[in-house]
């Protein structure tokens, strides 16, 4: 059975958070049907619609002054659009692939409604750049040239790809998170039923109340979840999508008959380059509707990022890329895992106290 690795939890405290609007992708919220999005995003002059593979909508156009643009929609669970990746021309250059992401990444910065997170611009050995072998690095995925860009409805991501391609993800907010429910609900647990607090910590839209078994009955028959194991009653697994994220390992925590937190794990990587970017993306997103309580992002024991060993050092649970957030109705635990998988613990403020941390 997979144990967490938090011991202590964040201070009482609440913090509200504004009601997020949609993030716009030229002129239009990213909201809606994928039907709807697809008849106004039509209107544009020079799109075209290719088609739709396993629910994604394809389109080719114009794009920031350039023509043969692609373009990728993408929904949520409860097929709502929430997502466009855009895929520029293939570039035939070093020179020209740099130009184009230059110009996309600072369009972002000249934009007041969207914050620079976080900036990288490196190669990995044994290529640099101006050794004339940019493109190799960049098809061998040994480049690393993003910039990520954050705001109340989203945030946007500005990467060269490995297909020679300027790639930009745009991605609203899922406002389910920080919606709770205010009817009441039943359910087949013990044949008892509860009012939902509008007050409640939620996770997948679900607000974290009644007991561990009541809430995992919702996960499955409103969500699609997968039971696992519920043979300790104190510790509930199932399988379910998380973000986007099929397979998502989901732990209902209980404390005898206290249902104490909700435990997410993505599914794992293999890389610390991978899991590093997937950490950070979520805490641009996470940063940008909650309030960071404390944070830490370094390695200990004889591990430092850098020097090859950060998946060794993961698995040693000698990295601590951790960050606490108060939020309305309880708290929230960002963290890289020691099985390379990240973690989220949602812990409602009924249970919570003290200050959240790693095992040492």
């Amino acid at each position: 059975m997979k144990k967490f690795l938090a011991i202590l939890l964040v201070l009482l405290c609440g913090a509200a958070s504004l009601p997020a609007k949609d993030l716009q992708f030229m002129g239009i919220e990213l909201n809606g049907s994928p039907e709807a999005f697809k008849s106004k995003f039509l209107r544009i002059s020079g799109m075209k619609f290719d088609g739709i593979t396993n629910d994604c909508y394809t389109f080719t156009g114009p794009y920031a002054g350039y023509e043969g643009c692609e373009f990728y929609l993408f929904s949520n669970d409860n097929g709502i659009v929430n997502n466009m990746d855009v895929y520029l021309p293939k570039a035939s250059s070093w020179r020209q692939i740099k130009r184009q992401y230059k110009q996309i990444v600072n369009e972002f910065k000249a934009d007041s409604h969207f914050s620079l997170y976080e900036e990288v611009s490196t190669f990995e050995s044994p290529y640099s750049e101006g050794d004339g072998d940019e493109m190799q690095a960049v098809e061998s995925e040994k480049c690393d040239y993003h910039a990520l860009f954050t705001s109340t409805e989203g945030y946007v991501k500005v990467s060269i790809s490995k297909y020679r391609q300027v790639y930009i993800i745009f991605y609203d907010f899922d406002d389910s998170d920080n919606s709770s429910s205010s009817s009441s609900s039943s359910s087949n647990g013990g044949g008892s039923s509860y009012s939902s607090n509008s007050g409640a910590l939620t996770v997948l839209g679900l607000p974290i109340e009644g007991s561990a078994r009541q809430f995992c009955n919702r996960l499955i028959n409103e969500k699609g979840c997968r039971l696992v194991d519920d043979d300790d009653p104190e510790w509930i697994s199932l399988r379910g999508t998380f973000t986007g994220k099929s397979n998502s390992e989901i732990y209902l925590v209980s404390e005898g008959s206290t249902f104490t937190k909700v435990i997410i794990f993505l599914p794992e990587l293999s890389t610390w380059k991978d899991i590093r970017r997937q950490y950070l993306e979520y805490k641009a997103s996470y940063d940008a509707k909650y309030t960071v309580d404390s944070e830490m992002a370094e390695f200990r024991n004889g591990y430092r990022e850098g020097d090859g060993r950060e998946v060794e050092g993961v698995k040693a649970d000698e990295c601590y890329y951790i960050t606490n957030y108060k939020a309305p109705g309880g708290r929230i635990m960002l963290l890289i895992s020691k099985y390379m998988q990240l973690e989220v613990i949602y812990t409602p403020d009924s249970t919570s106290s003290g200050n959240i941390t790693n095992d040492i």
